[in-house]
């Protein structure tokens, strides 16, 4: 069944890579990077910069986080999920009636943002990366520099897509932290073995592949890696949800989809 999900999302994933090439091809010449600088700004970088430093230099025994090879596992990819939730919210967004005249799809603005974080969260990743392997003696070069790749693209489209579908900027903010939080806390109950309530008997010997922080001695690499792949392709995938719902211009205005509205309107025809 994890296979069949995992075959599954990748087929969604390379199809909405395909569509987002071809509107790239279409509409390369009108990126607005300057303006999504304007936007992004770099926050979230030196947020995340500073987290990292802060959580290096405490105590190793009663520091906010022990394993100093999962510092930056642990604070990229909530940053960038909290960035993904308040970098395009239609109730907050300025001018959005405007935007929506162009002929440019206004889901490039939410592109062009999450790239220009994602760009600069790179640069938080390499300098916490360093850190650890000049500093804490992190000999795991390579995993370091991706293992946080993950949980970041699933938390982007955690964020993106919960603050579009819900029109509240605060609640994709609170349910990334949510996702985020339990995740890295309560995660290891996912794993085979472990006791958990009765209503989670059954699903549990599968449950391990939606681990967001999944670590390769938990289950061994070969799982480990098809967990990383699925927690990426859900990520995607919501990312190519929130994608979707941007293309209805009256669902990004209004907050209701146009088949949502002709319901509406049918009903009142009727009375």
């Amino acid at each position: 069944m994890i296979y069949l999900a995992l075959i599954g999302l990748a087929t969604l994933a390379v199809w909405n890579g395909g569509l987002a090439f071809q509107t790239f091809q279409q509409y390369r010449t009108q990126l607005t990077v300057r303006a999504a600088f304007r936007t992004v700004g770099i926050w979230g970088l030196l947020i995340s910069m500073g987290s990292m430093t802060l959580l290096f230099s405490s105590n190793s025994e009663f520091g906010l986080w022990h394993d100093k090879s999962r510092i930056v596992e642990a604070v990229i990819p909530l940053i960038m999920g909290i960035q993904a939730a308040v970098l395009f919210s239609p109730a907050d967004e300025n001018a959005l009636e405007i935007l929506l005249t162009y002929p440019r799809p206004v889901a490039w603005i939410l592109a062009e943002r999450l790239g220009l974080a994602f760009l600069f969260q790179i640069i938080a990743v390499l300098f916490g990366v360093l850190i650890g392997f000049l500093f804490f003696n992190d000999h795991m070069l390579g995993l370091a520099l991706v293992r946080w790749l993950p949980p970041t693209i699933l938390l982007m489209g955690v964020g993106a897509y919960t603050t579009l579908k819900s029109r509240v900027l605060a609640f994709g903010v609170a349910i990334t932290a949510v996702v985020w939080f339990t995740g890295l806390l309560f995660g290891p109950l996912l794993l085979p073995g472990m006791r958990v309530i009765s209503l989670l008997h059954y699903p549990q010997p599968y449950l391990w592949a939606i681990h967001p922080f999944l670590q390769p001695h938990d289950l061994g690499w070969h799982d480990y890696w098809v967990n990383r792949a699925l927690i990426a392709l859900i990520g995607w995938f919501l990312i190519g949800r929130a994608v979707t719902y941007l293309r209805d211009e009256e669902a990004v205005l209004l907050g209701a989809t146009s088949k949502q509205s002709s319901t509406g309107s049918k009903a009142t025809e009727g009375r």
